[in-house]
């Protein structure tokens, strides 16, 4: 029988610090007050091009494909690179930026800050602070994505 103590959840966040924590899911709702957080106006500057933490394409090396046969990258899962019911992956995977969708040409260009109008036309207000510009991105995508099922999806994965 092991007899290994438990580690409590800020034990466990020293570990998260040392990395930027993927803050979208439940980690989004849960842990913020756990972690230090930066102004949102440092986070507005913020692109998700390149590095295996954005959904540039060019630097996607995992995917998510779920029972939906919605496609979307493994940092970004919610927002639809496609379907790969009704397109081959090959092709979706293959697709230039310039052929996907525009909100996602719009977050590798300009990060979180692409989708404030998106959002602001349906109440939401951003926070001061939020720990990483994934955060961000998450906060508004659960706020507005029954507006753009198209782009945000599956609904499930947007509810606490």
């Amino acid at each position: 029988m092991r007899s290994e103590r438990i580690t409590t959840v800020p034990e466990y966040l020293k570990n998260i610090k040392r990395l930027p924590a993927i803050m979208t899911g439940r980690a989004a709702w849960a842990l913020p007050d756990y972690l230090p957080t930066i102004p949102i106006e440092q986070i507005l500057e913020m692109s998700c091009m390149g590095g295996n933490q954005d959904i540039d394409p060019s630097s996607v090396w995992q995917i998510n494909v779920d029972a939906y046969g919605y496609v979307s990258s493994w940092i970004c899962s919610g927002i639809l690179l496609g379907n790969a019911h009704e397109t081959p992956l090959a092709e979706i995977l293959t697709r230039p930026l310039t052929e996907r969708p525009q909100i996602v040409q719009d977050l590798v260009g300009r990060g979180p800050a692409s989708l404030l109008d998106m959002a602001e036309k349906h109440g939401f207000r951003p926070r001061d602070r939020y720990v990483t510009k994934c955060h961000l991105c998450w906060d508004i995508r659960c706020a507005v994505y029954m507006h753009y099922p198209e782009l945000f999806a599956p609904a499930e994965l947007y509810h606490e």
